[in-house]
């Protein structure tokens, strides 16, 4: 079954949630330094932009 606009949008959310919850308290500084932090960040706004195109 083909997840539907509800999905995709809790998809977005969650995602954004875990953004929030990953860098609770970072300043840039400490963002750029961080390469986990970086990548882990980027692969969840390739969650929010892949559900927000369908």
């Amino acid at each position: 079954m083909r997840p539907t606009v509800e999905d995709r949008l809790r998809d977005i959310l969650e995602a954004i949630v875990e953004i929030e919850a990953l860098l609770a308290g970072y300043d840039f500084a400490r963002f750029t330094a961080d390469k986990t932090s970086r990548m882990a960040t980027e692969r969840y706004l390739e969650v929010i932009c892949e559900a927000a195109r369908r």
